[in-house]
């Protein structure tokens, strides 16, 4: 019975962590101006930082860990998406 219970915490804590990186990355929506609009494309780069300061706020409350840890953890993590999409 304790499994299942700690299996239903750790399914809710990533649940949670998902949730707050969707929400933190808000910012993305700008991107939907850009095909309305004509914005020039240093925009772009504007709005991925943006999203990757809110994706570091957002690990770090939900998490609890240091500062120096979740900024470390969105730029990997950017860092990986975009050697994938170059490939």
């Amino acid at each position: 019975m304790v499994a299942w219970s700690k299996l239903k915490v750790m399914k809710d804590k990533y649940k949670n962590l998902l949730l707050a990186i969707l929400i933190s990355s808000y910012f993305k929506i700008f991107l939907m101006a850009m095909m309305v609009w004509k914005l020039p494309s240093s925009v772009i780069f504007i709005i991925d930082v943006f999203v990757l300061s809110s994706n570091t706020l957002a690990l770090k409350v939900i998490t609890g860990s240091g500062m120096s840890r979740c900024p470390e953890a969105c730029f990997v993590a950017h860092a990986v998406k975009l050697f994938v999409s170059q490939s």
